[in-house]
């Protein structure tokens, strides 16, 4: 799954420093993915689930991951979940974040 272009676009515009999984690494696997998050110090944002593995079984360094399980269909829908993530503790940095459209969990990073 790719995120929402709209929420992309929201969390751009703030200039925030959340780094969408597919925005600019097509084609790379999760591992680089988190691996690029990591050298510009960035925080992941994700539909994959497979980012928890990785992170909590495989111990793979990260910034932060924000996890969007839920589809997002309008650009309304894209702004609203922007603010969530743009209201998280900072900003996701030093957490694995789920976002369900109930609320948000957060763990620490390993």
């Amino acid at each position: 799954h790719s995120v929402h272009g709209g929420l992309v676009r929201s969390l751009l515009a703030k200039e925030t420093d959340i780094l969408p999984a597919t925005a600019l690494l097509s084609g790379a696997t999760d591992s680089e993915v988190l691996a690029f998050a990591v050298s510009t110090d960035r925080v992941l944002l994700a539909q994959d689930t497979d980012f928890g593995a990785l992170v909590f079984r495989h111990a793979h360094r990260c910034v932060g991951v924000i996890l969007v399980r839920f589809n997002i269909l309008t650009t309304a829908h894209a702004a609203e979940t922007a603010t969530r993530i743009l209201a998280l503790p900072n900003g996701g940095r030093g957490a694995f974040t789920t976002l369900d459209e109930d609320g948000e969990r957060s763990r620490p990073l390993p």
